[in-house]
């Protein structure tokens, strides 16, 4: 079992994905693979996207070519964020067939009233 991972406001380090944000990480990738069908807009913690936003993470995926696996104990071993004065940088490692991918999912998530919004920027290869 993995142990608790809490949420930190740290600047100087790159930490691993807190483990309160997994399963919605988790959810998040399960849109991600059903490209080219991508709508973030139905889930209540993620910010809406624009259709040109959408259009770019959706060409990104299929310009790829293979598929996605769901998010799972590596995504969580090589994923991290790190706190940008105002909001949680996110880069979440995508994998395919078990093994790591180039391409990274790119998000911020902000802390409002308690509860925590995820806001997917890009996924593409750093």
């Amino acid at each position: 079992m993995v142990n608790d991972i809490p949420v930190d406001k740290n600047e100087d380090l790159e930490l691993p994905i807190p483990t309160i944000w997994r399963a919605k990480i988790s959810e998040i990738v399960s849109i991600i693979r059903k490209v080219p069908d991508l709508n973030f807009n139905n889930i209540s913690y993620v910010d809406k996207m624009d259709p040109k936003s959408i259009r770019f993470i959706s060409a990104a995926l299929t310009d790829y070519g293979g598929d996605i696996d769901p998010a799972s104990m590596p995504t969580w071993v090589t994923s991290v964020y790190r706190w940008m004065n105002g909001y949680w940088q996110v880069l979440v490692d995508l994998y395919s067939g078990g093994e790591p991918t180039d391409l990274v999912l790119f998000m911020r998530v902000v802390e409002i009233g308690g509860e925590y919004r995820f806001c997917v920027e890009s996924i593409h290869v750093p």
